[in-house]
């Protein structure tokens, strides 16, 4: 998810590049024709236009020829290239173009300090560069407040000239497709991170969850709920599983069953809270006394089995004597009485890789009988 955004955040930013290369060579191309044609349009600042400029039609008439006559020459230059004055002044009202927001613009900005304004416009499906420079009053107007209008001085800005000049048809027709597919792309990246996005979070959440559920039933199916030890079913499916590994390696395993001792006296005593109470104390004892990679289960009522992987007889006798002594040190207050609980243990282990996970089982449990008919609190293997 992660690196297809970044794969579509970089095509975006190539396209975007790509964009403003074409556009500023196609623009840089079209303002270097236009400052070579604003030479030209220079020629309308010389004093020639307005040093003989008289106030009425033959006047305006004269300035109006110069600026066309300058049109004439730029467009020999570049097809669709024009040229404009444009003036607030009422004496060249005449021959200025009508004010659009460019020239406005341009005529503001030139008029607080700067010396040219430029900008790139689009019209009838093309761009065009538009560039505009000062035009400046050659001399004062000694007839200006006479003739009631505006007065002006040598070197005041009367207006701009202005030159336009096309941007050529194939660069634009680059640009378009730039900007379609830029905007294709910006759309895809804003699909993929308001809907692709988190809809492929909500679903990883939903994975999430399922995957959690699935684990928590999945350890609920394999608990005992009251001791929190492995049930029987787990129990069963893990020994079979480790018999058939080792007698195929002719490794030792070594299997304990045994029960609490006289524990239906306890229920029958003291209740089945009590019971319970003893019941969850004895595996808290035998979780602490564990070895690592040994598994011990709640088989029953008051049943348990531990499976003691790499246990010879020997070592799973000793492994049986410490869990004997362990939980019958344990002391269990239940109201005023002291309950102390003991265990029968029967041990049986894979010998030469001859029993079935069955046949193991209940040679540990025929010795847990015998172990309870000896008299309890012992181990028989």
């Amino acid at each position: 998810m992660v690196t297809t955004t970044l794969f579509i955040l970089l095509a975006c930013i190539l396209t975007a590049m790509a964009y403003l290369d074409v556009g500023n060579h196609a623009k840089g191309h079209s303002a270097r024709t236009a400052f070579t044609f604003m030479r030209v349009a220079g020629e309308l600042n010389s004093a020639d236009p307005f040093a003989q400029m008289r106030f009425d039609e033959e006047g305006v008439l004269r300035l109006s020829r110069r600026v066309s006559e300058a049109r004439d020459l730029i467009r020999q230059g570049a097809e669709g290239s024009d040229v404009e004055i444009f003036s607030d002044h009422p004496n060249f009202a005449g021959a200025s173009a009508r004010p659009d927001d460019f020239r406005l613009k341009a005529l503001a900005a030139i008029r607080s300090g700067k010396s040219q304004y430029e900008g790139v416009e689009r019209d009838n499906g093309r761009d065009y560069y538009r560039i505009a420079a000062p035009l400046l009053a050659t001399q004062d107007c000694s007839g200006c407040i006479a003739a009631g209008v505006k007065d002006y001085k040598k070197g005041d800005t009367l207006g701009i000239r202005e030159v336009v000049v096309p941007i050529d048809d194939e660069g634009s027709g680059i640009l378009g497709k730039l900007k379609r597919a830029l905007v294709m792309m910006l759309g895809a990246l804003l699909v993929f991170l308001c809907l692709v996005v988190p809809m492929t979070r909500h679903n990883r959440s939903e994975r999430v969850k399922m995957r959690n559920l699935a684990d928590t039933l999945e350890v609920q199916a394999s608990t005992d709920p009251l001791t929190g030890l492995k049930n029987r079913r787990y129990f069963e499916g893990k020994l079979e599983e480790l018999v058939s590994r080792y007698n195929e390696e002719q490794s030792p395993l070594g299997l304990l069953v045994f029960d609490l001792d006289h524990f239906k006296k306890v229920n029958d005593t003291h209740g089945h809270d009590a019971g319970d109470l003893v019941l969850r104390e004895v595996a808290l004892r035998l979780r602490a006394i564990t070895r690592d990679g040994d598994v011990v289960a709640r088989i029953g009522g008051e049943e348990f089995a531990v499976i003691a992987p790499d246990a010879t007889m020997d070592q799973s006798l000793v492994i049986a004597e410490r869990y004997r002594e362990m939980i019958g040190a344990l002391r269990i207050n239940v109201g005023k009485v002291v309950l102390r609980p003991t265990i029968s243990v029967g041990v049986a282990t894979n010998i030469d890789g001859g029993f079935l996970a069955s046949d193991l089982f209940k040679a540990a449990d025929r010795k847990l009988y015998e172990a309870k008919h000896a008299g309890r609190n012992r181990v028989a293997a």
